[in-house]
């Protein structure tokens, strides 16, 4: 059995008002579809631990509660 190399995937999610909070960061390994899913902080931060070395697609969703209204997605 060998040993996989791993990483970590950390940043800020953020708008021209500062870090948005519980935005939803998607990771997808692009060799195997693995797919890892966070949340950010409070202040936007998010991190990843333990993630394969390699080639990942990562977006991001970003839902905005509006009073009355439900969601809107940014």
């Amino acid at each position: 059995m060998s040993a996989q190399a791993i990483t970590h995937l950390e940043g800020i999610v953020e708008d021209r008002s500062g870090g948005i909070a519980r935005a939803q960061v998607s990771a997808v390994d692009t060799v195997t579809n693995e797919r890892r899913i966070t949340i950010t902080n409070e202040c936007g931060v998010y991190r990843m631990l333990d993630l394969r070395t390699g080639v990942n697609s990562v977006s991001v969703k970003i839902v905005a509660h509006v009073a009355g209204d439900g969601e809107i997605l940014r």
